[in-house]
């Protein structure tokens, strides 16, 4: 009887635990099937996972991806997050790994490939990839900046961009100024030949190109250009040999003091001024004093008026009455000789004639030595309304924003260069291209390029379809590169 129980209680006692443990089994089971196990995604090789971001994927050997379509560059889609799929009971399947474009990887080049460019000859690809290098890692590198605005604008001379050429000058390439005289040297024009096709090519767009030329010589102070505009000078064009006679005074070589006093011998009124002028720079004022004095007395006017004229460009007060009689005329070629008697009423004169018409305007431009120290500040307020009022003409507005650019020392209360900047950068259709233009090559001059967000904001301009604006920015940066100690 006893033996039976047992028998029957070691029966129960394992069906009982054949039992729990198949209950147990079926839970474990049910929990596997019903939240399935995750694994995080694996990282690709280079790659930078931000949690709760989109994944952005970065070439080992480049820069990161972006999208540069702010700077015309070609837009890139960003890899979509990576979902893992349902896991079975027992396997995990493992995430897609993201693959790298060709073009995602060369959206931002390295500057080993822009020089690449540059080297192959591309010189437009190679400025718009390094512009938007710059702009994206906020930096510059003003030796490669120097090479790349340098080979555009020489390419685009040798495709006949004459302005290319004054923009590489006045950015101070020293080629471009031996390329400049041989132009000045070669030009039909300069040389004073009249044949038929030198008439035609006489066009007012070429002789502006000269004299452009020609105030570029003078800014440069290079006097191996002397020769070139001294044969500029006996050329047939009045603006031309004018504009010439002065950069030759400008350049202060005394050798052509016997050439320029024989060129006396057969010039008007005008072009003694002029010549008056350049001498007295040169230091031979005295002889202009000695040969015009006498002719103060002859009974024609207009000898009595050439002689008044070339004796106050050169500071005598002896022809000073004569001209103050012109100057209420507004006689313009009265306002340039004014420039040699410097007086407070002569002050007052060109500073009057600041607000006349374009003639007076630009003479008295000629003539700004007159004003003295205590009146500078009155000066670049004067100027600051020139430049800054829409409706003046451009060529007015041209000449304040160039003598802007050319002063040590402007007033800091009056915001000159940020003033230009504005003008510079305006997309403002009452802004013509030749104001904007001079506006962005003047930017550079007053430092306005030291700025990297400025930088950026005319980056777009260099490479943009306004060739007028772009040669100008190139010039900007050529400036800048060349003459803003940056680091290497």
């Amino acid at each position: 009887m006893s033996k039976r129980i047992t028998r029957w209680c070691m029966a129960f006692g394992l069906a009982g635990i054949m039992a729990t443990t198949a209950a147990f089994a079926q839970d474990v089971t049910t929990d596997v099937t019903a939240t399935p196990m995750t694994t995080p995604p694996a990282v690709a090789t280079g790659a930078v996972v931000d949690p709760g971001t989109t994944t952005v994927v970065v070439d080992p050997g480049s820069n990161p991806v972006v999208d540069p379509t702010s700077w015309g560059g070609t837009s890139v889609t960003t890899p979509p997050k990576t979902t893992n799929p349902p896991v079975t009971t027992g396997t995990i399947t493992p995430p897609k790994i993201p693959v790298v474009t060709n073009a995602q990887k060369k959206t931002i080049l390295t500057k080993t490939e822009i020089r690449a460019l540059l080297a192959d000859g591309k010189y437009l690809e190679a400025e718009k990839a390094y512009h938007t290098w710059a702009a994206y890692w906020f930096e510059e590198d003003s030796r490669l900046l120097a090479q790349i605005e340098q080979s555009v604008l020489m390419q685009q001379y040798r495709d006949g961009d004459f302005m290319a050429l004054l923009a590489l000058t006045e950015a101070g390439d020293p080629q471009a100024k031996g390329l400049l005289q041989g132009v000045l040297l070669n030009d039909p024009i300069t040389q004073g030949t009249l044949t038929e096709d030198a008439r035609k090519l006489a066009t007012p767009a070429h002789i502006r190109d000269l004299v452009a030329a020609v105030n570029i010589s003078r800014m440069t102070g290079d006097k191996s250009l002397l020769n070139a505009l001294m044969l500029v000078v006996k050329s047939n064009n009045t603006t031309l040999v004018n504009n010439a006679i002065e950069a030759v005074g400008d350049l202060g070589d005394t050798r052509v003091i016997p050439d320029l006093l024989k060129l006396l011998d057969t010039a008007d009124t005008e072009r003694t001024v002029y010549l008056a002028r350049a001498l007295d720079k040169l230091g031979a004022g005295n002889a202009i004093v000695t040969r015009f004095t006498a002719q103060l007395r002859f009974p024609e006017f207009a000898t009595r008026t050439r002689a008044s004229l070339a004796l106050g460009a050169v500071g005598d007060m002896a022809g000073g009455i004569n001209i103050y009689q012109l100057l209420a005329k507004k006689d313009p070629i009265a306002i340039v000789a004014l420039g040699g008697l410097k007086s407070e009423t002569s002050q007052a004169y060109i500073l009057e004639a600041l607000n006349g018409s374009e003639a007076e305007q630009l003479a008295a431009m000629k003539s700004l030595g007159v004003v003295g120290d205590s009146a500078q500040v009155k000066l670049q307020q004067q100027m600051l309304l020139l430049l800054r009022n829409v409706n003046m003409t451009d060529s007015v507005r041209i000449a304040a924003i160039k003598w802007c650019a050319e002063q040590t020392k402007l007033s800091s209360s009056l915001s000159i260069p940020s003033t230009i900047w504005s003008v510079a950068i305006s997309d403002d259709k009452s802004q013509p291209d030749s104001v904007r233009a001079a506006a962005i090559s003047a930017s550079a001059k007053l430092g306005m390029l030291s700025s990297q967000t400025r930088r950026n904001l005319q980056r777009p301009i260099a490479y943009g379809v306004n060739d007028t604006l772009a040669t100008a920015a190139r010039e900007s940066f050529l400036y800048y590169a060349t003459h803003a100690g940056m680091k290497k």
